[in-house]
């Protein structure tokens, strides 16, 4: 999938939900695979054609701390639902990937199985497991300072275009973007 986007699209676009995109990943480097098979692509294909590389982040932000990593955990359930059979790239496991056990998990998955929906998956969600996963940043706006900030100079070093600030953005949405744009953005860039 990827090389096919190099070589017949005119851009990629990657998220944090993605293993190779999330916190864990990036530290790790599994990004750099990713970039390089897009890249085989765009040696196969279009190359004379503009090409953008888009990333986009998530995050969950509030001044009360509670309400923003409850409100990330809607979200954060259904990405760690798939975790442990995933693997990317075909051979990367996931769930080791991102420190998680299949006792962490199963939880989740029961919640969901249990015809619970987000709400209930949602719940068994541990703070932990918000920082854990890095599949989104989530706290107070200086919780989320170091770690936005960390996640945009690796966006940088792979060389992307565009950097797309998405959902959760926090319980209070006015609120949240209010704080990305006036307090994490001009600290991350």
């Amino acid at each position: 999938m990827l090389r096919t986007a190099g070589e017949v699209g005119d851009g990629w676009m990657i998220n944090q939900f993605c293993p190779a995109a999330c916190l864990p990943g990036l530290r790790r480097g599994i990004i750099e695979e990713a970039v390089r098979l897009v890249e085989q692509g765009r040696e196969r294909g279009r190359t004379e054609t503009p090409f953008k590389k888009i990333f986009v982040s998530h995050i969950s932000v509030s001044r009360d701390e509670r309400k923003a990593k409850d409100f990330a955990k809607r979200n954060l359930s259904y990405a760690l639902s798939r975790v442990l059979t995933a693997k990317y790239l075909g051979t990367i496991p996931v769930a080791p990937l991102l420190g998680f056990t299949q006792a962490q998990i199963e939880p989740i998955l029961d919640a969901y199985n249990a015809g619970l929906g987000v709400e209930g998956a949602a719940r068994r969600v541990t703070d932990d497991m918000v920082h854990q996963s890095g599949f989104l940043v989530a706290g107070t706006p200086q919780q989320c300072v170091d770690p936005y900030g960390e996640l945009v100079n690796h966006v940088r070093k792979q060389g992307f275009d565009h950097l797309i600030v998405g959902v959760p953005l926090g319980p209070d949405v006015p609120e949240a973007v209010q704080i990305i744009t006036e307090e994490i953005l001009p600290s991350a860039i």
